[in-house]
């Protein structure tokens, strides 16, 4: 079975275990249904050789089970994705809250990210903690250790590297380069055509 597409199906409950197991699973949709868990540790061995991987958890409600009780909240129409733990890997969708550490973030817009060594690509995300490499524009990153390209977004903290355009960088130890960037703090290493703020 290549693809199983499981959405908008009302589905409540624990994400099956034994969905990780599906051999041959290319695409795999849990979009728009009430789940409790974590996406099983399995579903990250898509299968790569005859098809591009993806999974799609745009718009669904799960919630995510911390000491044997379900932390709830309140349905919204679309309410965000929770994905915890670590080495998950979302392909597509926005609106995720993603923690824990080594996830990716492939596809996707308005996404909160924290932990570390978070890989993130498109627009719009909140991204905190430390060693995350993110990509796209109008971002805000804080922290220490990230790579940051792009343009429109906001780093604070230290040891960043930021390169792009426009780019807004406070704290101190960051290497900026590109042009019309606003640097300000110290000990920042600058190159281009950017504006430094004492």
């Amino acid at each position: 079975m290549e693809v199983l597409d499981l959405s908008r199906n009302q589905l409540v409950g624990t994400v099956p275990s034994w969905i990780g197991r599906l051999d041959h699973r290319c695409y795999l949709d849990l979009s728009n249904n009430t789940l409790v868990g974590e996406v099983p540790k399995s579903s990250k061995g898509l299968n790569t050789t005859r098809c591009s991987p993806d999974i799609d958890f745009t718009n669904m409600s799960l919630y995510l089970k911390r000491s044997g009780r379900s932390r709830h909240r309140r349905q919204h129409k679309h309410a965000p994705n929770v994905i915890a733990g670590t080495n998950n890997i979302v392909r597509s969708g926005s609106n995720n809250v993603l923690a824990g550490n080594d996830n990716t973030i492939i596809f996707g817009n308005d996404n909160a990210v924290s932990g570390s060594y978070q890989v993130v690509y498109g627009n719009n995300h909140v991204v905190t903690g430390s060693n995350h490499a993110a990509s796209g524009s109008n971002h805000a990153a804080s922290g220490s250790y990230h790579v940051v390209i792009g343009k429109h977004n906001i780093i604070s903290g230290t040891h960043n590297d930021v390169g792009g355009s426009k780019n807004i960088v406070s704290g101190s130890k960051n290497v900026v380069s590109g042009s019309h960037n606003t640097v300000s703090g110290k000990n920042h290493f600058v190159t281009g055509h950017n504006k430094v703020v004492t």
